[in-house]
């Protein structure tokens, strides 16, 4: 989909903990947030590739990438050429198969400046008022381009007719499934009707158990790379009937409708009967550990989805998290939105007869620095800091001297942490960078001293 962390690091970590051999694109070849991916690279690379499996980003196939999906630089006819690359594949390796990510729309633009910030929370203003109905539609239009506003559009109708071309290479057998994962959007959004379509057609033509719909977007390829091999049982438990009912920021459907079609993507069956079981913590910090407590008691393997709010974790929770359950945690998971964080503990709490435990863990880690200290606690004080500066948290150069000073702080912070609940693992050191330059996200990597006992 690109080369952030969660569509490429993040496959890379999961394959090795279930030994799998992976192919990936070079990823300087797939575009950052302000330049698309090298799309003639990207076909060559598949064309010459063999594999049992291929799990492809349409995002990237037809347009350069998930933000360049949000553009209109790319005509409908030649996302349509690019698409048809998936044909010659499937006549070159009929034996494999084919699997499809092709994301719907967000609701508003890309954020990668001072200036787009404006005009997304403007055009965010718009789309609720278009989907009220609202007499103020004229007023939040006018704060608007034009040419912004039919730019917004083009993309979309494209995006739409591509994801339509999608269903008829999963009806043709060309592709096995597609995952139509919406985007950023809320209750009544523009994708309402979009996604309608979507399912409507996909019923007719009888391959409604080969398309997925729910909300999402950077998790999927981790679910089906996932999928490929995960057959196993699940047991799903949520803090409260408030969490399991509620519609999480940035989506449109209560979050079990979510729960459901991501566990069935991933190949899980759920069952109280499972061994491994997730718990979905949202409502209240008690309600969640009175769960936790009990679950714990079970001896079963434990996996926390923290979803008290997007980016990033609940800190009073994880503390009392670790010092509850630590010995049967084996996933935890909060990094961005609620399904974004869900398929990546999906992902965590896949079954393989080649697991590697060791890996596994590591990943375990990243996620408590990432998800946990990161977002969670400290990059709001980095934020704060750059923009005291008067440096844009959305351009954030190398050379920053408070982003090198937070550097510095982050690394003591992180193994200090990592000393107090996870002095067994042995890592040495970690690595902390922005990968596109911006705050939004971080990539870690670790340094281990020796194997985790």
């Amino acid at each position: 989909m690109d080369n952030r962390p969660p569509n490429y690091d993040f496959l890379i970590d999961l394959s090795k903990g279930y030994a799998l051999d992976i192919q990936l694109p070079n990823r300087d070849r797939l575009g950052n947030l302000r330049e698309e991916g090298d799309m003639t690279y990207v076909s060559k690379w598949l064309a010459k590739t063999d594999a049992d499996f291929y799990l492809i980003a349409v995002d990237m196939l037809c347009y350069g990438g998930l933000v360049s999906s949000r553009k209109d630089f790319t005509s409908l006819e030649q996302a349509q050429q690019r698409l048809r690359e998936i044909e010659q594949l499937k006549r070159r390796r009929p034996k494999s198969k084919i699997f499809l990510s092709s994301i719907v729309r967000r609701a508003s633009i890309t954020v990668d400046s001072q200036l787009t910030q404006r005009h997304y929370d403007a055009i965010n203003d718009y789309l609720h008022a278009r989907a009220q109905a609202s007499d103020r539609l004229s007023e939040h239009t006018q704060k608007l381009p034009k040419e912004l506003i039919k730019s917004y559009w083009d993309a979309r109708n494209r995006n739409h007719r591509i994801n339509l071309n999608c269903l008829d290479l999963v009806g043709s057998s060309t592709a096995d499934l597609v995952v139509f994962a919406q985007e950023d959007t809320f209750v009544g959004g523009p994708q309402s009707e979009e996604l309608s379509i979507l399912d409507e057609i996909s019923r007719k033509m009888g391959i409604g158990d080969r398309v997925s719909i729910h909300n999402g977007a950077d998790e999927v390829l981790q679910e089906l790379l996932i999928r490929t091999f995960n057959h196993s049982d699940i047991q799903i438990v949520y803090d409260s009937r408030e969490t399991k009912e509620k519609v999480m920021e940035y989506e449109d459907r209560r979050f079990e409708l979510n729960v459901h079609s991501h566990a069935r993507l991933t190949g899980f069956h759920e069952t109280n009967e499972a061994d491994r079981v997730i718990l979905i913590c949202g409502s209240s910090i008690e309600k969640s550990l009175n769960q936790l407590e009990e679950l714990n008691d079970s001896g079963k393997s434990l996996y926390i989805l923290d979803v008290f709010h997007p980016n990033g974790s609940n800190p009073a929770f994880v503390e009392r998290l670790l010092n509850t359950a630590k010995n049967n945690l084996r996933g935890y998971s909060a990094w961005n939105t609620a399904s974004n964080s869900l398929g990546t503990l999906l992902a965590q709490a896949a079954r393989s007869n080649n697991e590697n435990q060791v890996a596994l863990s590591s990943f375990l880690l990243k996620r408590f620095i990432d998800d946990h200290l990161y977002q969670g606690i400290y990059r709001a004080r980095l934020e704060e800091d750059l923009k005291t500066s008067g440096e844009d948290i959305h351009k954030v150069s190398n050379d920053s001297k408070i982003l090198n000073k937070f550097i510095t702080l982050f690394h003591e912070m992180s193994m200090a942490f990592l000393k107090k609940y996870f002095k067994d693992y042995h890592i040495q050191d970690l690595i902390f960078s922005l990968p596109w330059n911006r705050t939004f996200e971080c990539n870690i990597s670790f340094i281990n001293k020796k194997t985790v006992k």
